[in-house]
């Protein structure tokens, strides 16, 4: 078992997602092409919410960028979550 993430942000990563964030207006959609994966953005609620759940179980770069954004938002004290898979 691992007991810690294998990812680490660096400070780069870090002020790359507070752009984001500040970029992106409440219930506005931020996308990663290269991963293929849109997350609504709730400002309120300090959330991210994957849209499109299928993509990171068909494509493991996507997997991987995903649970990446987990780690680096919480670092600027956003959620991240699943929301409902569309098909």
């Amino acid at each position: 078992m691992i007991d810690k993430p294998l990812y680490k942000p660096t400070q780069t990563d870090i002020d790359w997602a507070k752009r984001m964030v500040d970029g992106t207006s409440d219930g506005g959609v931020l996308a990663f092409p290269s991963a293929q994966l849109t997350y609504t953005v709730d400002h309120s609620n300090k959330t991210l919410t994957l849209q499109n759940t299928e993509q990171t179980v068909i494509a493991f770069h996507s997997f991987v960028v995903h649970e990446q954004t987990i780690v680096v938002f919480a670092q600027i004290g956003y959620t991240v979550k699943e929301g409902c898979s569309r098909t």
